[in-house]
């Protein structure tokens, strides 16, 4: 059964937050979308945090947005903006449908998909992803900065199947 993990971090730890996370997961292939960070500088704090990405997928929803040169192709989809909740749920289909095995969604952060998107729609993506890839039994981890909890971060917690504060 595919469990959605919500997991709030401490800002002041944050990347080490993820890193734990994911060296959690290593056993699953795994789609990364980064909201947060480029895909080239995620890629090279892994490496540096000593972890293989070979089994990462990446969709990088900042890059095009902040004028970053990209390069298409590889393990990464760009998609335009952080705005664009649709194009992003299309490339996480294509890229779970591009792997086998158990596999398992990362979505960082829900703090910068609220800063490009009101709190009522980033709600209901949330809604719709989590319950998504309950239906295709795939793991999901949410990577939220500790901060006051608003409405929509209380509903998101409620469909999520555990909420883990790492501080």
């Amino acid at each position: 059964m595919a469990t959605a993990v919500f997991y709030v971090l401490d800002p002041r730890k944050y990347e080490d937050g993820q890193i734990s996370v994911l060296k959690g997961i290593k056993s699953k292939n795994i789609v990364y979308v980064t909201v947060n960070k480029p895909y080239s500088h995620l890629e090279s704090v892994l490496k540096r945090r000593g972890i293989d990405a070979g089994n990462i997928f990446f969709i990088d929803c900042i890059s095009r947005y902040s004028g970053i040169s990209i390069k298409e192709g590889g393990r990464c989809i760009f998609v335009s903006n952080p705005q664009d909740l649709t194009a992003i749920s299309i490339a996480i289909s294509v890229a779970l449908k591009n792997m086998s095995g158990e596999k398992a969604v990362v979505l960082d952060s829900v703090n910068t998909l609220r800063t490009f998107n009101e709190d009522q729609v980033v709600g209901r993506f949330l809604n719709f992803l989590i319950n998504r890839m309950r239906a295709l039994d795939v793991y999901t981890v949410l990577f939220e900065l500790e901060a006051p909890l608003n409405e929509m971060i209380r509903q998101t917690e409620s469909i999520a199947d555990r909420v883990e504060v790492v501080r």
